[in-house]
Order: C-alpha cells, then sequence, then structure tokens
C-alpha cells in the first residue's frame, strides 16, 4: 500500500514537471525584461538629470548676467541724474 502511495505520489510530481518547468523560464524570461527595462529608464533618467544640470547652469549664468547688467543700469542712471 504504501509502495503503491510512492508511485502515485511520483506520477503526479511526473505530471506536473513540464508545466513546472514552463513556468519558470517564463519568469526567467520576465525578470531578464524587467531587468532590461529597468537599465534602459535608469539610462533615461540619467540623461534627463544630465540635460536638467546643463539647463540649471545655464539659467544660472543668465541671472548673473541679468544682475550685472540690472546693476549697470542703475549705475548709468544714477550717472545721467548726478549729472544732469
Amino acid at each position: 500500500m504504501k509502495k503503491e502511495i510512492q508511485e502515485e505520489k511520483k506520477k503526479i510530481k511526473e505530471s506536473y514537471r513540464a508545466q513546472i518547468d514552463t513556468l519558470k523560464g517564463e519568469i526567467e524570461l520576465k525578470k531578464k525584461l524587467h531587468d532590461i527595462e529597468v537599465k534602459k529608464t535608469q539610462s533615461n533618467l540619467d540623461m534627463l538629470s544630465e540635460e536638467i544640470n546643463e539647463l540649471d547652469w545655464g539659467m544660472n549664468s543668465i541671472k548673473h548676467q541679468l544682475r550685472g547688467y540690472s546693476e549697470i543700469s542703475f549705475t548709468n542712471y544714477l550717472r545721467q541724474a548726478l549729472t544732469s
């Protein structure tokens, strides 16, 4: 009786083995695809971050130039006001 149960158990295991292997393969494939997507997304984020840093640097440069222009304009205004 015990031997029959063990053999029945073995048959059940073997009948599901192909399905288990297929599911394991699908899981591995999905993991690889996910890893590829994560790498691609990280690359896109890195590029966007670099673009943002460049834009930020450019904005700071323009702000600095505008500050200098404002100071020169104010100085010229004072000069004209005092000499008039």
